[in-house]
């Protein structure tokens, strides 16, 4: 996980709705987010379950084909006695890529901007 923190760190700062976006492919049976905007949930969700199967966030009503997602992540709290044990739901909708977003996968280019590189003494900390 980015320095060293757990999920529940990273989610902490970041109660209620934050926009996400996502490039999707959707097949006859299952669907995968090939590409999320860095840092948003669905980033720090991969990461951490190690899955990007559209079902597991919910997605799975994907359109067949690649397509965009856009849309929100909402926290919902867990019961009474343990509110933190919450989840993330995502609300949104699907889109065609428009013409300038074909081009930029055509030429192997990213959707939005690459995360940027891990400082090097994180990278040392990990080779341990």
């Amino acid at each position: 996980m980015s320095d060293g923190k757990t999920l529940m760190e990273i989610l902490s700062p970041r109660r209620g709705s934050q926009p996400c976006a996502a490039l999707v492919a959707q097949g006859k049976r299952d669907g995968v987010i090939l590409e999320c905007v860095y840092d948003c949930m669905l980033h720090w969700e991969i990461g951490e379950i190690g899955t990007s199967c559209l079902g597991d966030y919910g997605l799975d009503d994907a359109p067949p084909g690649i397509s965009i997602w856009e849309g929100v992540a909402i926290w919902r709290p867990g019961g009474y006695e343990c509110p933190q044990d919450g989840q993330f739901d995502y609300e949104g909708t699907f889109r065609k890529l428009n013409a300038d977003e074909i081009a930029k996968l055509t030429a192997g280019e990213r959707l939005w901007p690459e995360p940027p590189e891990e400082p090097e003494e994180h990278k040392e900390k990990e080779g341990e």
